[in-house]
């Protein structure tokens, strides 16, 4: 029988976005005794609104907070050390993505394709969000023992956006420093194509990249892809027939 906590987990979205956070974040509760987490809390750690809240919900989805952010029995076993802490983790692993592990004994060692892949099945992601997802997941598998850390390969797994992101953080600051010295402060946009030469629709680079880490904002974000490609469709082709992109892959 499923218990409670179990299903609750079941409906959460696995851990994603930033290998780098979830290091941050396993680094904090390893060495802190909260009775409870909330996204106050990481923030006042300087992790950003976004961050903060990805953070609780990873801790929901590994069973180591409860649905309330109270501690569950399981945050005691970061706190060791050694064997006995990666023995734990282990099990913590297993546990939070039974489904992998149900149809494989070792999905931690999957062609990355293949384990993108069974993300997006089980766990209905966009392939983007599902990438970041195994990421996360490997690096997981690796605090618990179950793959050598020297097998990880910096950017197997690398969703486009994070190329995207440092241009834009790039850019950015490139545009700071013009505003400083009294230069005029362009808005940086992110153009999307819809008909290649023809069309093109574009969003603020900051909602742009936020897409990335918000479920919400990424769905309506594909929603006005969709639209466009729509229009483009109905009203662009009666002329003549240029070649769509697909709003799921473009």
């Amino acid at each position: 029988m499923i218990n409670a906590q179990e299903e609750t987990r079941k409906q959460i979205t696995p851990p994603y976005v930033s290998v780098a956070i979830l290091e941050r974040m396993f680094e904090f509760v390893s060495t802190h005794n909260y009775p409870s987490y909330s996204s106050d809390i990481f923030k006042k750690q300087e992790f950003n609104a976004s961050d903060a809240s990805w953070s609780v919900n990873a801790l929901k989805f590994l069973g180591l907070i409860s649905d309330d952010g109270t501690v569950t029995p399981l945050m005691a076993k970061l706190r060791l050390r050694g064997d006995a802490r990666q023995v734990e983790v282990e099990k913590i692993v297993k546990a939070a993505y039974k489904p992998l592990f149900d149809i494989t004994n070792e999905p931690h060692n999957l062609p990355p394709d293949k384990l993108v892949n069974e993300f997006i099945t089980l766990y209905d992601m966009s392939r983007r969000l599902a990438e970041s997802a195994a990421r996360v997941f490997i690096k997981l598998c690796e605090h618990g023992g179950l793959r050598e850390k020297s097998q990880t390969v910096a950017g197997v797994i690398n969703p486009r956006t994070e190329k995207k992101k440092r241009g834009a953080i790039k850019l950015l600051r490139q545009e700071k420093n013009m505003a400083e010295k009294g230069k005029f402060e362009q808005l940086v946009l992110h153009v999307h194509p819809i008909v290649k030469g023809r069309m093109t629709i574009s969003i603020p680079e900051e909602l742009f990249l936020r897409s990335a880490t918000d479920d919400d904002l990424n769905i309506a974000w594909r929603n006005v892809l969709k639209s466009a490609h729509k229009f483009a469709e109905e009203y662009l082709k009666k002329t003549e027939s240029p070649e769509l992109k697909d709003p799921e892959t473009g």
